[in-house]
């Protein structure tokens, strides 16, 4: 043993230089090898055990010796990497020659043998071909007899489908025709040519005719002479192109009279494409179409009586100014020339005429900004810098700023929104202008004016410190002529005019206030406005 295992041999690693990758790659590949090879052997014998008609069991074994010698000699290259035991090595690699030999030659003297032995699968469709032919001639005779059993019981399947087929249709038509004349529509159905087929009940109840005048062309008898031939000549039109129809026209009931219809027709297709069938309804619209033409008339009325309006606002505030200028000319002048000479109650009454004309020239000017505010909607349309006007206001309004001590801060986060520049200074001043005007006693004005987004809308708050108001009056604070303090100057017409002025650009005005603490007005406008001006 000393011999066989224990001499001066270089293991077989010093010829990879021990590299790891090379050393370790011959070594797992030569272990996979040796494991493939042992389980041949093993599964040689396996099917020799359960083969016992195999005839050539000593070249099995044979074969497995020179297999499990190869896995052997794998086993021994992974050993000498680290151990050299070639001497071993040699000897099973000398057996497995032998072996390999014995299998060579017994596998050349076995071959012509084993390849005229037939192939299991031909012995097994060999005996299945038998068994077949016998089976086929015990059944042939149970096909036969079953055979007419088969076509009877077809037969009898195919009579019930076809019962119940039948009933399913005349159920579906019963269900179509009493939904069809529980709908308040008259409704018809027609071929594929346009050639009517069914009128529910309504029709027939409207129009008087009996379903066999109706079917085919007779329906059109039913059309008013001015419309049937548009109507026909419209059908026909779709029909032939295979498209929705739709037109309206006057239909003349049982008693005569005629009512206005909106007729629509839409083709049954199959899965080809090809139309089979047409579904249609005739909805009565006689009323819609009465109530159109009163609102298109009324429509003019009011028009006229706005234009009417107008005329008599721009008519009165252009007649009157000149008359009350005068009155503020001539009562100045009274009032220059005597009131070093009248009473202290003479001086006040001139000072009250005063006031009423001044207030009546307010009025005036009011009207004319109603006016002007109704007829100029989304005019002058354009991209409005909010900052702009910001800057724009303090300094027109500086010294009323400086008077009230008022503080203005802004939160721009949104600084531009589409609206007419005129209508938007109108409104901005009106409410900034109110912040400080209704300003709390004790404290200085504080306004803020912040910007957002908020849905299809650029939202503008303005928020201040003053005297508020009570929440339940704020519909009343948008009325025309509406005030709720009475301690500071107004026409009450402020508000009114804002409200106005967002709601016929499509915004709207949200307010939100407490006593003694201030309010906040919130102005919404319409982002659509600005997509419009881009296009």
């Amino acid at each position: 043993m000393d011999h066989t295992f224990h001499r001066d041999f270089m293991p077989h690693g010093h010829c990879y230089f021990w590299e790891p990758g090379i050393v370790w790659t011959h070594a797992v590949s030569d272990s996979i090898i040796a494991l493939a090879y042992f389980i041949i052997p093993f599964m040689l014998v396996h099917i020799v055990r359960k083969r016992r008609d195999f005839k050539y069991i000593w070249m099995g074994v044979l074969f497995a010796v020179f297999i499990l010698g190869c896995g052997t000699t794998h086993v021994f290259d992974v050993i000498n990497i680290w151990k050299p035991y070639y001497v071993a090595d040699a000897s099973i690699r000398v057996i497995t020659a032998l072996a390999s030999i014995g299998t060579a030659i017994m596998l050349v003297k076995i071959t012509p043998k084993i390849l005229v032995i037939p192939s299991t699968e031909k012995w097994k469709q060999v005996n299945e071909e038998l068994l077949t032919n016998q089976e086929s001639l015990l059944k042939s005779n149970e096909e036969l007899s079953k055979t007419e059993q088969i076509l009877k019981d077809l037969n009898a399947d195919l009579e019930n489908r076809v019962k119940q087929r039948t009933e399913e249709s005349l159920k579906k038509a019963e269900e179509f025709e009493f939904l069809s004349d529980t709908i308040p529509q008259l409704v018809w159905t027609t071929d594929a040519d346009g050639q009517f087929e069914y009128l529910n009940k309504r029709w027939l109840q409207y129009t008087g005719q009996s379903l066999e005048k109706a079917k085919g062309s007779g329906w059109s008898e039913a059309i008013h002479p001015d419309h049937v031939e548009y109507a026909i000549e419209k059908w026909r039109t779709c029909v032939q192109e295979e498209v929705e129809f739709q037109t309206e026209f006057c239909l003349r009931n049982a008693s005569g009279a005629y009512r206005w219809f909106l007729a629509k027709g839409i083709p049954m297709k199959n899965k080809n494409g090809k139309v089979t069938k047409w579904f249609g309804t005739c909805t009565d619209i006689h009323d819609q179409k009465v109530q159109a033409k009163e609102l298109e008339a009324a429509n003019i009325d009011l028009k006229r009586i706005n234009n009417d309006l107008d005329n008599f606002i721009y008519t009165a505030s252009h007649d009157l100014r000149a008359p009350i200028s005068n009155m503020e000319g001539l009562l100045n002048t009274i009032y220059g020339e005597a009131k070093d000479v009248c009473s202290t109650e003479v001086n006040t009454l001139f000072m009250m005429l005063n006031t009423s004309v001044a207030r009546l020239k307010t009025t005036i000017d009011d009207l004319t900004d109603i006016s002007r505010v109704q007829k100029n909607v989304n005019k002058d349309l354009t991209t409005i810098d909010i900052s702009e006007v910001l800057e724009e206001f303090k300094e027109n309004h500086k010294d009323q700023i400086a008077t009230h001590s008022a503080v203005i801060q802004a939160n721009l986060a949104e600084n531009f929104v589409a609206f007419s520049k005129k209508n938007f200074r109108s409104v901005f001043y009106n409410l900034v202008n109110n912040a400080i005007k209704y300003h709390h006693p004790d404290r200085n004005p504080e306004i803020t004016i912040s910007t957002g987004k908020e849905g299809n809308y650029i939202t503008l708050t303005i928020a201040d410190n003053g005297i508020g108001f009570d929440n339940s009056q704020r519909d009343k604070l948008f009325g025309m002529f509406k005030r709720l303090h009475s301690h500071v100057e107004g026409s009450g017409i402020g508000l009114y005019i804002v409200k106005r002025i967002m709601e016929n650009s499509n915004g709207k005005v949200e307010v939100d206030s407490e006593v003694g603490k201030g309010s906040t007005f919130k102005l919404y406008f319409p982002i659509l406005g600005i997509e419009e001006e881009g296009k």
